[in-house]
């Protein structure tokens, strides 16, 4: 795939390809001092580590009213992965269709299974999306530092910020503009898959099939900028139509930000609830973001506040957490220094909670080099 690549870039005079090669890494120093529960001692850990990013080379072209993009990126994140991706976009009258095919090899090239992409197809003002995407976004506004102090979805067992529970489904979307906003339909059939791309089948069912819908809102008006999604669905047994067995989930989330200048404060809430049929396991969760961040010429401060709720059939607990950041530039590198904090109230256990009494705080320094 090099060699390939390293031919198209010696073509550039000829046939006019645009060829480009990029990196990143990022080096870290933490002081972290953590307590496992309640009748545990605080532990510090902390030093310095560096991390490198994916390795990624890329070579564009455009032929009257088509172009496309091809690139190879190499990375590790617990294994070695290798990416090659293939995304291209032709119009032809008021439409444009666009789509992206990505194939990655895992690690020692084993390949994780083929891509299942989407075609997007749109004249301007409305977008129809057939296939796997995000066809109803989370709807959540904040962001933090680089300390690690935020808390999500991970109460109620999902790894997902301030927001409603969504993710890549199977299905179709229509999206439209209006005055002061924009609005997207989705629904979803797949014979596997989660309900809305992120809420799992509760039941532990062999085999089935899931269905979602959703809606997804935003509008802006004097400086607000409001998102709003939700999204259900559920899940049936494959092997019979009469089976008990199955989940309904279904999801929400709220975004909010205000644009006050160099101050931007946002607010971002999301919940969700998925029950078993057959079992009526529940699992139920709510998670909440408050951020501020506020301009300071070339550099920036972040305030963020967040919490989240996880629930069984019969018990509830909590995580809260605080990171306060500030980033800027040094030469061309960019420097964030954070601090963060994290604690847990799960008297009654639990399971997606965590122990009852664990806390963590964390400062760190961080400086990152893009080229």
């Amino acid at each position: 795939m090099l060699a390939a690549l390293a031919s198209i870039a010696l073509a550039i005079p000829a046939y006019a390809f645009d060829f480009g090669v990029s990196g990143s890494m990022s080096t870290t120093y933490n002081i972290t001092t953590t307590t496992a529960d309640s009748s545990s001692d605080a532990i510090g850990s902390g030093g310095f580590n560096s991390d490198g990013g994916a390795i990624s080379f890329s070579t564009s072209h455009g032929s009257g009213d088509t172009s496309g993009t091809l690139s190879y990126a190499i990375d590790y994140d617990g294994d070695l992965d290798e990416t090659i991706t293939l995304s291209g976009s032709t119009k032809s009258g008021d439409w444009t269709a666009s789509s992206s095919i990505d194939y990655n090899r895992g690690m020692a090239g084993a390949n994780a299974g083929h891509d299942k992409p989407a075609l997007t197809l749109t004249d301007g003002s409305a977008t129809i999306k057939m296939g796997s995407a995000g066809h109803i976004g989370a709807a959540g506004k904040g962001s933090g530092g680089v300390a690690g102090g935020s808390v999500d979805h991970n109460a109620s067992g999902f790894d997902k910020a301030a927001g409603a529970v969504v993710g890549d489904f199977q299905g179709i979307s229509y999206g439209a503009s209006f005055t002061g906003g924009t609005y997207t339909v989705a629904y979803g059939q797949e014979t596997s898959g989660s309900i809305c791309g992120a809420i799992p089948d509760v039941d532990s069912t062999p085999s089935y099939g899931a269905t979602s819908t959703g809606l997804g809102v935003t509008y802006e008006t004097g400086g607000i900028d409001i998102a709003f999604s939700f999204c259900s669905g559920s899940t049936a047994s494959a092997y019979d139509n009469s089976s008990s067995y199955g989940t309904t989930g279904s999801t929400m989330g709220l975004g909010v930000s205000m644009n006050m200048g160099d101050l931007t404060p946002s607010f971002s809430y999301g919940s969700v609830s998925s029950v078993g049929s057959e079992s009526e396991a529940t699992a139920t969760g709510t998670a909440m973001d408050l951020t501020v961040t506020m301009a300071l010429g070339d550099d920036s401060a972040v305030f963020q506040y967040t919490s989240s709720t996880g629930a069984d059939a019969d018990n509830s607990g909590s995580r809260s957490g605080l990171e306060l950041g500030y980033s800027t530039s040094v030469g061309p590198t960019t420097l964030a220094v954070g601090y963060g904090s994290t604690s847990y109230v799960n008297a009654d256990g639990v399971s997606t909670v965590g122990a009852d009494g664990y806390s963590m705080t964390d400062i760190e320094v961080n400086l990152s080099y893009s080229w």
